[in-house]
């Protein structure tokens, strides 16, 4: 079990059309190398979602 402090799943969650042309696989393979308009959320044990987006980069 995780602690309290260390989110126990991460959600990549695409920006879709307008900002991202990208389908599919494709879309997939920029999420993992860290594509700026993605949104990426720590999910912890109690529910809670902190985005930890950094712009630029992944988190």
């Amino acid at each position: 079990m995780a602690s309290e402090d260390e989110p126990v799943g991460m959600i990549i969650v695409c920006a879709g059309p307008p900002v991202c042309g990208l389908e599919g696989d494709e879309a997939v393979e920029a999420a993992n190398r860290g594509c700026p308009h993605c949104k990426r959320l720590a999910i912890y044990d109690d529910g809670e979602e902190v985005d930890q987006t950094i712009k630029g980069g992944r988190a």
